[in-house]
């Protein structure tokens, strides 16, 4: 993450903390617009990305979205070798 991305999810946090937590809500026009990008882009996600799955995988995905890569690339060479022990196809590719 770039100092910038790091400076603008700071000040989405607290702009939050303070609406929530304080009442305050004097937002500046710098603030509006940063709002109004961010939470275009997390609708869009939640609606086309995350709409195809049920709430399970949504969590499952939230909990993955935590780990770095190196974790994720272990758990899923786990998984695959399990699949491959079971003798089933590891896609849908693999049914044709």
């Amino acid at each position: 993450m770039t100092p910038l991305d790091e400076h603008k999810t700071d000040r989405i946090y607290s702009l939050r903390n303070n609406l929530v937590h304080d009442g305050a809500y004097n937002i500046s026009q710098y603030d509006r617009n940063l709002l109004k990008i961010y939470l275009e882009n997390m609708i869009r996600f939640f609606m086309f990305e995350l709409a195809q799955h049920n709430i399970q995988e949504i969590q499952t995905i939230f909990q993955f979205l935590q780990k770095d890569n190196m974790t994720l690339n272990k758990s899923k060479d786990l998984i695959d070798f399990v699949i491959k022990l079971r003798g089933e196809p590891q896609n849908a590719q693999d049914n044709k």
